[in-house]
């Protein structure tokens, strides 16, 4: 659930932020609270500490997850990890180091975004180009 609308480059005020992740953990479902705080903004350390604020009012909330993508370097990843009161998610990325390096921060959760999809689509995109050509 992210707490970022379509189409905004702020994330929303935390407390509308957490009201709705709220309403989704009262149905039961698993609740992976997503931060962008970090989408297109530097410099990162500074936003740490609002990481940290939203991990631990999404866990209030009712978050099962903490997901902060766009995030790549490791000591925030580490800071974020240890402060966080449910498991993180982040977004696998070589800067972070190999799979096992990423989980030696803390984090419990890697994924790979939409990357598999783009990576499906780029192929699709050169087969079908290929069989155009023809």
């Amino acid at each position: 659930m992210e707490d970022r609308l379509p189409g905004e480059a702020e994330p929303m005020p935390l407390e509308n932020a957490a009201e709705r992740v709220a309403a989704a953990a009262s149905t039961g479902l698993f609740v992976n609270a997503r931060c962008d705080v970090f989408w297109q903004q530097n410099p990162r350390e500074m936003l740490v500490g609002e990481a940290i604020r939203r991990a631990r009012a999404y866990a209030d909330a009712g978050a099962s997850g903490f997901f902060i993508p766009f995030l790549t370097d490791r000591p925030s990843v580490e800071a974020i990890c240890e402060a966080s009161p449910i498991p993180v998610n982040v977004t696998a990325k070589p800067e972070l180091g190999t799979l096992a390096e990423i989980a030696a921060l803390g984090v419990a959760r890697i994924s790979y975004g939409h990357q598999p999809w783009m990576w499906a689509m780029q192929r699709l995109k050169a087969d079908a180009e290929a069989i155009y050509r023809r």
